[in-house]
């Protein structure tokens, strides 16, 4: 196999203004490619990233661990495991732009956390969330998120409309519910430990912060300036968010990704979900309502439906992407990049550390350029 193509294409990127990325292409249980670029220098191998959003792939496989062991069911009303969910109420506006109140008709269930369909939104410095944060002496926990987020009114009938919000942060309440145990240890028991992912965690606390990759922000298409290694949507040292919580490194997440990629089996033999369970979180999960609000807020999904949680490719031709049907994953807001194939076993994960990432230059360039390089 010849990766020059996919080299070339990660020796343009620092040209793009991007400070440092790195990759690793996997087939089966085998790295075929690892390479790393920076404008001063490459980042270090051991080099660990905030995932943002990727933590989102990881916190759907571990709500779905808990749905293959009969634990939770996704037509599940979440007011059985969060009680403040169980009086929803919708906001409204009058022809004057006043707001106003009315119940919900609909339950919010399990499915609609995963799918982003329950009716929250993403705004994590609402009064109501400030004042929990202040309440809780900056720790914010997970479950006091939860309990805040069912007090506020949502936006929509429960599973009619798809937006990007909390629901992975709820997810992830859920899961400490049910499990009995804090999320991120929930996380670390049952994903990080098996799969031999030793560098991977939740908060910078429980970091090895020397190993930190540089963070930048790219203000403005190209004035691009360092930042401080923080996570502007982890709240406190006790929020452990399902939706942008996780630290990892790039050889941790080759574990991960691979793992998906192989069925939810890791290299080392550890299984983290069924082949069943996979293909459940890769069927279209939307109905048609929902997916028509997902491509009017995310257009550079075409081709893409959306699953538990991660994008699945439904048309390759229309996603202009040399990957197989139900290939998934998802992208993060500092440019990180998790694709698994099951129909091919090839997983890629691809790391920067740069919010307002450029990723729709990057991300579909490389994981065609990866495609090509091995089915030639």
């Amino acid at each position: 196999m010849d990766f020059t193509p996919l080299k070339e294409i990660m020796d343009s990127i620092p040209s793009l203004g991007i400070p440092q990325s790195d990759i690793v292409v996997t087939l089966d249980d085998k790295i075929l490619f690892r390479y790393s670029v920076g404008i001063e220098a490459p980042p270090a191998p051991d080099t660990i990233y905030h995932l943002y959003s990727v933590s989102k792939v990881i916190t759907c496989v571990a709500a779905a661990q808990l749905l293959e062991k009969g634990k939770i069911l996704l037509s599940d009303p979440i007011c059985d495991y969060l009680p403040g969910f169980r009086d929803m109420e919708i906001r409204k506006k009058n022809e004057a732009g006043e707001e106003y109140r009315v119940p919900a008709t609909k339950i919010a269930t399990v499915r609609d956390l995963f799918t982003m369909t329950q009716g929250c939104n993403y705004n994590f410095h609402s009064p109501a969330i400030n004042e929990m944060v202040e309440k809780t002496g900056g720790r914010a926990p997970t479950m006091a998120l939860a309990e805040v987020l069912g007090r506020t009114a949502i936006f929509a009938e429960p599973g009619e409309r798809w937006h990007y919000s909390l629901c992975h942060d709820l997810l992830a309440a859920l899961v400490e519910k049910v499990s009995g145990l804090r999320f991120a240890e929930y996380v670390r028991q049952n994903i990080f430990l098996p799969l031999g992912m030793t560098s991977s965690c939740y908060h910078v606390e429980d970091c090895d912060m020397s190993r930190m990759a540089r963070q930048y922000e790219n203000f403005n298409n190209g004035d691009i300036r360092e930042i401080e290694k923080t996570n502007r949507f982890v709240l406190g040292p006790e929020h452990d968010s399902g939706g942008g919580g996780a630290i990892s490194s790039l050889e941790d997440m080759q574990k991960f990704a691979a793992a998906l990629a192989r069925g939810g089996i890791g290299a080392n033999g550890a299984r983290i979900l069924s082949p069943r369970t996979i293909s459940l979180m890769t069927q279209n999960h939307l109905s048609p309502e929902a997916d028509a609000h997902l491509r009017r807020e995310l257009p550079g999904l075409r081709g893409y439906n959306y699953g538990l949680g991660v994008r699945t490719l439904a048309d390759p031709a229309l996603a202009g992407s040399l990957s197989s049907p139900g290939e998934f994953g998802w992208s993060g807001a500092a440019g990180a990049y998790i694709l698994a194939d099951p129909a091919t076993k090839v997983s890629i994960y691809y790391a920067q550390h740069m919010l307002n990432s450029m990723e729709g230059i990057t991300h579909p360039r490389l994981r065609n350029a990866a495609y090509a390089c091995i089915f030639r």
